[in-house]
């Protein structure tokens, strides 16, 4: 059963959820949590059914899944602006609510962005995680993406500037200048899938050789698609995805493994 839900942060701030209960789950110590972890400035997780139809085929599967909107990525609330320390608060928070509720351990499906954000704050009990699309160049969110360097007298005057319904505040573009992920990712300890389209023009498929050089991850997969455009849209590369995520999932589903 799916069902929109409220987590209230520490702070008072509300991160808005969609909780998806496997109507017969799997016994805990061998089903985790599934939270899917959009990206910055979003793909829409909602296109063509990329998140929506994965939490369905998972939660025939026996697994339960977490959808959830950033607190800063919120476009409805005006004074929200995003920052990677901002999503750690709200990933934590969504485990302390995941572990009040039975979950026992947990795995990821992000897309972009949202690769990193996952991987820089695995929760202890972590399974695996499934990446769309990953972006591990930062530079590359704040040069090409954002063109950050064309809108330096507005951050400066304001604090932020606009980028598809999105505020982009200096906090962020500070993160975007000083994070090195090098470190992060060379302390993955999990299995990580990626799924890339070799065509992609707004994420090269060259965030691949940076995962293959530092994620320190015991297995990583890499699935990419030759003709496999921004978004993987095309009728066959959605259905080739969803294969390979069944069949991932279901090899690891089994014993419980730490982070």
């Amino acid at each position: 059963m799916k069902k929109s839900i409220l987590i209230e942060r520490p702070d008072g701030q509300v991160i808005n959820a969609s909780y998806a209960e496997a109507e017969i789950p799997l016994p805990p110590e061998s089903a985790p949590l599934v939270i899917f972890v959009q990206g910055f400035p979003a793909y829409s997780p909602g296109k063509n059914g990329l998140f929506d139809t994965t939490s369905a085929l998972l939660m025939k599967a026996g697994i339960s899944t977490l959808q959830f909107q950033f607190t800063g990525a919120d476009t409805k609330t005006e004074d929200k602006v995003f920052s990677f320390a901002e999503a750690a608060g709200d990933l934590e928070t969504i485990y302390a609510w995941a572990r009040q509720h039975g979950h026992q351990s947990f795995a990821f499906i992000s897309e972009g962005l949202g690769s990193p954000i996952a991987l820089m704050n695995l929760p202890k009990y972590t399974r695996f995680c499934v990446s769309f699309w990953p972006v591990y160049d930062l530079d590359h969110v704040y040069t090409k993406q954002l063109k950050a360097d064309d809108h330096q007298d507005r951050v400066e005057e304001d604090g932020f500037f606009e980028h598809q319904d999105y505020k982009i505040s200096s906090a962020f573009l500070d993160e975007l200048k000083n994070t090195d992920l090098t470190g992060h990712l060379e302390k993955v300890r999990i299995p990580v899938f990626l799924l890339h389209g070799m065509q992609d023009t707004v994420i090269p498929p060259t965030q691949l050789d940076i995962a293959r050089k530092s994620l320190m991850s015991p297995r990583l997969d890499i699935t990419t698609f030759d003709d496999g455009r921004y978004g993987l849209e095309q009728d066959n590369h959605r259905k080739a995805c969803f294969h390979h995520l069944k069949t991932y999932i279901q090899t690891h589903t089994g014993k419980r493994k730490h982070a």
